[in-house]
């Protein structure tokens, strides 16, 4: 934070503070927060632009001339002549702060008010609330502070020369180039507090929290560190020569080109701390040496636990993989037999369909012949055909063996008339021909009784009382369809020939 913007601000700051109060609190409020939000430099250019803004404006809007410029500009230079008489320029302190109570407890003090009483002799401000305020380049040598809340104030180049400190809230607060010469910061809360450049000689920071600190460059000649957490703080460039760090925290610490000479770092903790280019020429390491190693040891045997712990995590893990891998195997492996299983099973049951619908499709198919003929043959049938059919009836009985004779004579004996049934009327010479053939068999002269039976599939048939001789297309159709009934019978057996 550069002191000609905090300056050139305050010149602007306060007639607009003023005229804020005058016009509404609301404004004074808006005007600090604007100047926590974007700091010194940039609401130094906001105010700037407003003033020029409400300068060059009314010109614009309602074509007034360049007098009424000078006018506004004289206005503005009389408020700011006035109203920053009554205030000391360059305190840091800012309206709308002072008259709040202060957001981290104790008893809310402007930087104005603070600087009055110090002025006025003053030095004891115990707990006093001044966060936020801006105390730059102030001159506070031996003021007691003590338990004061001073978060994120602004104290560059301020002049705190054995002023008491201890136990102040002092975080993230701004103090570059600050004197703290014999200051007491003893438990002091200095986190984050930026400290660079700032002169610390002799000054008592045992026990503070310096945690983050940036105290780059900063003067800590003969300064009492003792207890005092610097975990992460930046001490580059720092001068600490005969300073007092023992028992200090200092891992993960910056100590680049730092000059420790004669500095006592007996048990220091230095575990991850950069000591780069830095002087240790009479510094007392001792037991910082030993700490550091036991640390080093301690921070070995934690990775050497942690990778153990990684190897058994990797040692289960690879188990589990394996086992989980013999495990899917198996599954995979009955899940395959089980496939195969049910396959042979749809196999099986397949070719057992397959089987029957061949052999209920062979069956169809003789039946379907065998209609087939029955109808072709019962078509075809007629007169000439019976009379062809009746001579090889003749030729039959003719070649009948003697105990087929011996029945017929049997059975003629006890008949005295014979039938001859024909599925179509038969000829006066097939009738002649079947009548003689009769009577061969018989060995005598018979009375024949000609008979027309269109059921008959296409022959003639010799009835002698219950005994029948004939031959007919329907008998030879009638045995193709057993000849056809058993071959399927015998391919639809087990072990036949498919």
């Amino acid at each position: 934070m550069s002191s000609q913007y905090s300056g050139c601000l305050e010149l602007l700051w306060f007639p607009l503070a003023a005229l804020g109060r005058w016009a509404a609190p609301a404004i004074d409020a808006s005007l600090a927060q604007v100047r926590d939000a974007v700091g010194d430099r940039g609401c130094f250019v906001l105010l700037v632009s407003v003033a020029l803004l409400a300068l060059i404006l009314p010109i614009l809007l309602f074509d007034l001339g360049w007098e009424w410029l000078i006018l506004l500009g004289g206005f503005l230079a009389l408020i700011v002549i006035g109203v920053g008489s009554s205030y000391r320029l360059g305190t840091g302190n800012y309206p709308g702060r002072s008259d709040q109570a202060d957001s981290d407890g104790g008893r809310a003090t402007s930087g104005a008010e603070l600087i009055a009483r110090y002025q006025a002799g003053e030095r004891s401000f115990r707990d006093a609330g001044l966060s936020y305020v801006m105390l730059s380049g102030t001159d506070l040598g031996g003021a007691d502070l003590g338990g004061a809340n001073l978060a994120e104030a602004s104290l560059s180049g301020a002049d705190l020369r054995n002023a008491n400190l201890s136990g102040a809230n002092v975080r993230k607060a701004a103090m570059p180039g600050a004197c703290l010469a014999g200051a007491n910061l003893g438990r002091a809360n200095l986190r984050r507090t930026n400290l660079s450049g700032s002169d610390l000689t002799g000054a008592n920071l045992s026990g503070a929290d310096l945690c983050g600190a940036d105290l780059t460059d900063a003067n800590l000649t003969l300064a009492d560190l003792s207890g005092a957490d610097l975990h992460q703080a930046n001490l580059s460039g720092s001068d600490l020569r005969q300073a007092d760090l023992s028992d200090t925290s200092l891992i993960g610490a910056r100590l680049r080109r730092t000059d420790l000479r004669g500095a006592n770092l007996q048990g220091a903790n230095l575990s991850g701390a950069d000591l780069s280019s830095a002087d240790l020429r009479g510094a007392n390491l001792r037991e910082a040496e030993a700490a550091r190693e036991t640390a080093e040891t301690e921070a070995e045997a934690h990775r050497r636990a942690l990778r153990e712990l990684e190897d058994e995590r990797h040692a289960r893990l690879a188990a589990a993989e394996e086992e989980a891998e013999a495990l899917r195997a198996a599954m995979t492996e009955k899940a395959r037999d089980k496939v195969a299983e049910r396959r042979a099973v749809w196999q099986a049951q397949l070719e057992d369909e397959k089987t029957a619908f061949l052999d209920r499709l062979r069956r169809r198919a003789g039946e379907a012949f065998i209609t087939l003929a029955r109808r072709a043959l019962a078509e075809m049938a007629d007169e000439d055909l019976v009379d062809r059919i009746a001579k090889v009836f003749a030729r039959r009985l003719s070649a009948l063996d003697l105990d087929e004779k011996k029945h017929l004579k049997s059975a003629a004996a006890r008949e005295e008339t014979l039938s001859i049934r024909s599925s179509f009327p038969l000829s006066p010479t097939a009738r002649t021909l079947v009548a003689e053939a009769v009577g061969g068999v018989l060995e005598r002269e018979v009375s024949v009784d000609f008979r027309e039976e269109p059921d008959l599939e296409c022959g003639v048939v010799l009835a002698i009382g219950s005994r029948h001789v004939g031959w007919t297309l329907g008998e030879h159709l009638d045995a193709l369809e057993a000849d056809v009934v058993r071959l399927l019978d015998v391919r639809a057996a087990p072990g036949g020939n498919a």
